[in-house]
């Protein structure tokens, strides 16, 4: 019925209007005449209301049915020159209807006028300057869902192609700003700020348009990702006070948005598994991968299973198989991981995004990834990637650094460096045989190739004279220099952008940190500096604030930094005070405030705290091997620089056998006596992990690292003991073969075939390798036998301890499977 008498009034309603009056047609999102037929007043009568024009000033007329004719009740004056919106809604009450009406007053902008009508007149409601350009008006839903209200969202009209959008509902008789549904509608801005920039790619104002609408949406990390982008390009319309600050409150949120999960290590008798503990310490994910990392702000942590890497969910599910040989850190939303030895990029999908493989892809940084590839003359050239894989700037370049504000440093020949933009453009070049250490507007240099360091500016213009043997990039208006004239010795000092001495350099370390604060290091033995450092604290002027008492100072976090002495680990504030009343932990190390809990990484075993000193979780001392036997963990730290943990087995029958066992695997854990007092030319750390267990069988790997103060790098060790838990006997690798089997000239050429065979050998120096020994380091599993070498034996360091697995399927032959080591794990 209603239906009837609205097209009946279409049809004759120019017969009720004033003389000389045109009725007013919307035009979008159909062609339909302004007029609406409702109850607005639930009166149970219906109430007519008319647009029209009359001498071009529209109106609005209300029209009661009295009798049989339609007769203008109230009437209102409107105030454009037409209508955009024009619709009756459940605005300010659910119980009556509002008159709702966008007045159009220029191309681009309309008025939002609200009306209620009375009973006797249209009164206006909302105030008289809501201006728009656009308008959506709908039940919008917040994260409980749709409350049956509606919202108003009105886009004002900024520069170009932009807009400044709120979004408002009715509340206590008036409009008021509606954030509860941001998440909602502003994934709508920002899928349209997303085809803007995806027009015009170089435009500040749209990337910053784009990252407050996915801020609003609560899209924390693409925000992020976009503020980036827009601080990455020359700014214009833009400032970049105004994008750091929004770039501010994204990492607020950002750090706000705790994932609360938690890696943790067990050991158990099948090796070293990794899960995640929530902020009780309770497993949340269970112990089951071999390696784990934390967990990221975008939710995904890299994982590792069966020698390969994948990426889990805050739920353990992988959202990327493992797959990979390994995969980094995320940048900017992306990851680089390598497979089949070849660099690729990952969005936080899983997608692969570059679409062929790279030798070399480094973390992105202001939206650019530096890459390399060899040419047709096998030169290793470097380019660089845009965050959708492609190659935005072609391989061309001798070397690359990553870009800083919109510039990054290239080499083009021998003797000429050049700083280009994101597009590959030369805003300078530079004709010195060493450019490098880019940094607030800041470029080390040499003039010669065995020369010295100085500094230039990014124009060329020389700012600090080359007068350092070493020294490294600015940051905060500070730099580390060096006057040493040989090693090693050191002379380190700050400098600041004049090149005058902040901190005068007589010292042997100088770590610039955050938060205006610097370590400074003076030599442990001044006869022999490259023992390391102690350190002080000091401002970025170089002022102290402690004593030279701590061997280890961290970054600053909030006001807040992890230090160790010779016994304790702890946190101090930006004034060198110790803050007693947060967690102290004995050993040495680094505490992590996170989320609500203290990480405790101490002594290399992990432990998590609350923030009032209580241990919520450490990792376990016990493994459990069956029903009667266990291995206990136990540390051996005499000296700062020397700790070790061994194993100790308890559960023999025979505890003399348990007690020879036993210190027998002290010895070869390098437990031995060391003066806690005196300073030792070397530091060594050693630990041991369960390789397999079966039966009667443990199979342990003890493992090391010796690093000779001031050498290159240190030596590792491993050695695997084979013990029968019963007999207490140790095996060697004849006591698997059968005698007189030759199982050294067998194994010999099982081996010597696959480094002739197998690409994975390469490595091995020529002539390097003729075969085992009597006595060769192996270890074995459920099905393998792995023989094994020193590093340097038969390749270089690089390649650690070159192992080759040897199924027993091939040498069943020589196995003597009535022997007792044998016996121990198959029977």
């Amino acid at each position: 019925m209603l239906q009837e008498n609205f097209n009946n009034l279409m049809e004759n309603v120019n017969c009720f209007l004033p003389a000389g009056a045109e009725l007013i047609y919307l035009t979008y999102p159909k062609k339909e005449p302004a007029l609406i037929l409702a109850d607005f007043h639930r009166d149970n009568e219906l109430e007519l209301v008319v647009a029209y024009k009359l001498q071009q000033t529209p109106y609005i007329s209300i029209f009661k049915q009295l009798g049989n004719q339609w007769k203008i009740v109230s009437t209102v004056q409107g105030k454009g020159y037409n209508l955009l919106y024009f619709k009756a809604l459940n605005i300010s009450s659910e119980k009556y209807k509002d008159l709702v009406i966008g007045w159009q007053l220029e191309a681009k902008w309309a008025l939002l006028t609200i009306y209620q009508w009375t009973g006797k007149e249209l009164k206006e409601l909302s105030p008289p300057n809501i201006y728009y350009s656009k308008m959506d008006i709908e039940d919008m839903p917040s994260d409980k869902g749709c409350d049956g209200n509606l919202e108003i969202a009105l886009w004002s009209k900024l520069s170009g192609n932009g807009y400044k959008t709120e979004i408002y509902r009715w509340h206590k008789d008036k409009l008021v700003p509606a954030p509860d549904v941001y998440p909602y509608y502003f994934k709508k801005v920002s899928r349209y700020y997303q085809s803007m920039v995806k027009e015009s790619p170089y435009v500040d104002f749209y990337w910053y348009q784009l990252s407050e609408a996915q801020f609003k949406a609560g899209l924390f990390h693409q925000a992020l990702q976009s503020v980036d982008t827009a601080l990455s390009l020359h700014l214009i319309y833009t400032s970049k006070e105004k994008l750091m600050a929004l770039k501010k409150q994204i990492l607020l949120k950002i750090d706000s948005k705790a994932i609360n999960l938690y890696k943790a290590p067990v050991r158990t008798s099948s090796g070293k598994k990794y899960g995640y503990i929530d902020n009780t310490g309770r497993f949340a994910i269970k112990p089951q991968f071999a390696e784990a990392m934390d967990f990221q702000t975008n939710g995904l942590a890299v994982v590792q299973l069966n020698n390969l890497y994948g990426l889990i969910n805050t739920s353990g599910n992988f959202i990327v198989e493992p797959k990979y040989s390994y995969i980094s850190d995320f940048s900017e939303g992306l990851a680089v991981a390598i497979n089949n030895g070849s660099f690729l990029v990952l969005n936080e999908e899983g997608k692969i995004l570059t679409s062929k493989a790279y030798n070399y892809i480094s973390l992105y940084k202001d939206g650019r990834a530096l890459f390399s590839q060899a040419d047709e003359n096998n030169r290793f050239l470097y380019g660089y990637l845009d965050k959708e894989g492609k190659e935005v700037i072609p391989a061309k370049y001798i070397s690359g650094s990553d870009f800083v504000d919109g510039k990054a440093l290239v080499q083009i020949s021998q003797e000429e460096f050049a700083l280009i933009d994101r597009d590959g453009n030369l805003l300078y070049s530079y004709n010195y045989p060493f450019v490098g250490h880019l940094g607030q507007g800041f470029l080390s240099f040499k003039e010669s190739p065995s020369g010295k360091f100085g500094y230039i500016r990014e124009s060329g213009e020389i700012a600090i004279p080359a007068q350092y043997s070493s020294l490294q990039a600015f940051k905060n208006g500070r730099a580390v220099v060096n006057l040493s004239e040989s090693f090693p010795e050191s002379k380190y000092g700050l400098i600041d952008t004049k090149g005058q001495f902040i901190i005068e350099a007589i010292y042997n370390d100088i770590i610039i940190l955050n938060e205006n604060r610097i370590a400074v290091g003076k030599a442990i033995d001044d006869q022999k500096p490259y023992y390391g450092s102690i350190y002080a604290l000091t401002d970025k002027d170089g002022n102290f604030l402690t004593d030279f008492k701590y061997y280890n100072i961290s970054d600053f976090k909030d006001g807040i930094a992890s230090v160790y002495d010779d016994k304790y680990t702890f946190f101090i504030n930006s004034q060198g005070k110790e803050m007693k009343d947060l967690t102290i932990v004995e050993g040495s190390g680094s505490l992590s405030i996170i989320d609500s809990l203290i990480q405790a990484d101490i002594d290399q075993r992990l432990s998590y705290f609350s923030r009032s000193g209580k241990l919520l979780w450490e990792e376990n001392k016990v493994i459990p091997l069956g029903k009667d036997h266990k291995v206990v963990v136990k540390k051996y730290k005499p000296n700062k620089d020397y700790l070790v943990y061994y194993p100790r087995i308890e559960g023999f029958v025979d505890k003399d056998i348990e007690r020879t066992v036993n210190n027998k695997l002290k010895e070869l854990s390098a437990v031995k006596p060391i003066k806690s007092s005196i300073q030792l030319d070397y530091s060594y750390t050693g630990d041991f992990n369960i390789q397999f267990y079966k039966n009667n069988l443990l199979v342990l790997e003890l493992y090391g690292y010796n690093y000779p103060f001031g050498a290159a790098h240190g030596m590792p060790s491993e050695n695997y003991v084979h013990i029968n838990l019963v007999s207490g006997e140790f095996y060697r690798l004849e006591n698997l073969f059968k005698a007189g089997s030759h199982y050294v000239k067998i194994l010999s050429t099982i081996i010597e075939e696959e480094i002739k065979n197998n690409p994975d050998y390469s490595y091995v120096f020529p002539d390097a390798y003729t075969g085992i020994k009597e006595d060769q380091p192996f270890y074995l599993d459920e099905d393998n036998l792995y023989i094994y070498f020193q590093p340097y034996e038969i390749g270089p360091y690089a390649a650690g301890f070159p192992t080759f697995k040897i199924p027993f399927l091939d040498i069943m032959d020589i196995i003597h499977t009535e022997g007792s080591f044998w016996k121990a794990f198959k029977e």
